[in-house]
């Protein structure tokens, strides 16, 4: 199989979207008194803590 070239991706292209994006995210929240947050990084999970021993685990 041949797979065609594929171009390097436009800076133009990729900005109107993130304009876009924003443009919806701000339609879809108004109105509101927060403004919109172009970016929001997720948590990383909190790992479960270790269960404290008990009398029995002692010996």
């Amino acid at each position: 199989m041949h797979t065609p070239p594929t171009s390097p991706p436009d800076p133009d292209a990729e900005r109107q979207h993130v304009e876009e994006t924003q443009d919806e995210a701000l339609d879809e929240t108004f109105p509101a008194s927060d403004p919109v947050s172009p970016f929001m990084p997720a948590r990383p999970p909190v790992p479960p803590a270790a269960p404290a021993p008990t009398v029995h685990d002692l010996g």
